[in-house]
């Protein structure tokens, strides 16, 4: 299995990224599950499922232990993440979940704030101008 986390700025193109990668990877099949790729939205915690769980965490770790492994390769944690302590609390949280020989990536995104900005504008109700400007990004 192959874990990737994505680490960028709001507006920086990970979700964009994560649905393109999973579309260049669809199998050419009559199989239901024609994804061997799972995304795991971290904003449907934020919008959905903040009363289901206690944590961002949590919700990450139910939604991999919930997919059905077999028919997937790939698992993508699409979410804000920004620091070097975010990564590792999410590796932390689903450490049991892994086993030998999985594979884990961290896709980090080029910090280019102005940009960020301008792909942010009208994306979402709240305006992401002052996160995106002072959210600590390493």
């Amino acid at each position: 299995m192959k874990y990737i986390i994505t680490v960028g700025l709001p507006g920086s193109g990970k979700s964009t990224w994560a649905k393109n990668y999973r579309l260049s990877n669809v199998e050419n099949s009559y199989n239901v599950n024609k994804y061997r790729i799972q995304i795991i939205d971290c904003d449907l915690y934020f919008k959905q499922y903040k009363r289901t769980f206690d944590s961002l965490e949590e919700y990450i770790y139910s939604e991999i232990d919930n997919i059905y492994k077999p028919n997937i390769n790939e698992i993508i944690i699409d979410g804000l993440f920004t620091t070097n302590d975010d990564v590792i609390r999410i590796l932390n949280n689903i450490f049991e979940l892994l086993n030998i020989g999985d594979e884990i990536l961290i896709c980090q995104w080029y910090e280019d704030r102005e940009q960020c900005i301008k792909n942010d504008l009208y994306r979402r109700d709240i305006d992401s101008n002052v996160t995106i400007n002072n959210i600590k990004y390493e």
